[in-house]
């Protein structure tokens, strides 16, 4: 239908003409001279059809991070060294994609955050940087997989609760985000597991 936008739901549209608009309570449409429109967060917005990775998961699994993996994972193509920087994920996510904005989330949400650490990481400070991560953290865990099966249970208490604590953050981290609170933590810890690695203990003869 034919009409005039009102200035709640059209702020970008002014000094268009001839607007031919659509509302179905969610999502919104108009074309007008300056091109197809569509509406988003109360205004109409230039849509974008972006590029999704197939992945072999449904886009409902974990509440829907199948669905933003699919389309964070692309955006890593321009991360190869360095990272588009910390905070940076919702300004390059594609929210203005049309099957997005007509999905679950709706026209009104903002995908801010890719839901697992490794993507955040490598969109932030490159795919290198998380490269250099992942080998610091198999060295890590493997060389203190190696101290518990060859001390038997002396070093248990030095080095098992490290372990616990870093394999469940990263088990965490493939559907959450890093969080200031818990990531502290980690840090600490897998410094801890780097640190174990350098220390060598004497122990004198006869004691």
């Amino acid at each position: 239908m034919d009409s005039k936008c009102g200035v709640s739901n059209n702020r970008n549209l002014e000094g268009a003409d001839r607007i031919r608009s659509a509302e179905d309570g969610r999502t919104g449409a108009a074309r007008t001279n300056w091109g197809f429109r569509i509406g988003r967060a109360g205004a109409f917005v230039t849509p974008v059809v972006a590029e999704r990775f197939p992945l072999p998961i449904a886009d409902e699994a974990f509440s829907f991070r199948g669905f933003i993996w699919s389309y964070s994972l692309p955006l890593l193509k321009k991360t190869m060294f360095l990272g588009q920087g910390a905070g940076s994920f919702p300004f390059e996510f594609p929210n203005n994609d049309p099957v997005k904005m007509s999905a679950v989330f709706g026209p009104d949400s903002l995908v801010d955050k890719p839901h697992n650490f490794f993507i955040s990481f490598a969109h932030s400070h490159g795919i290198l940087a998380l490269m250099v991560l992942l080998v610091l953290l198999g060295f890590a865990l493997i060389q203190t997989g190696r101290h518990l099966i060859d001390d038997g249970k002396k070093n248990i208490p030095n080095y098992l609760p490290y372990l616990a604590g870093v394999l469940g953050y990263l088990i965490c981290a493939l559907t959450a985000d890093s969080a200031v609170g818990v990531s502290a933590i980690f840090w600490v810890m897998f410094g801890v597991l780097l640190q174990n690695e350098k220390r060598t203990e004497t122990i004198p003869e006869g004691l």
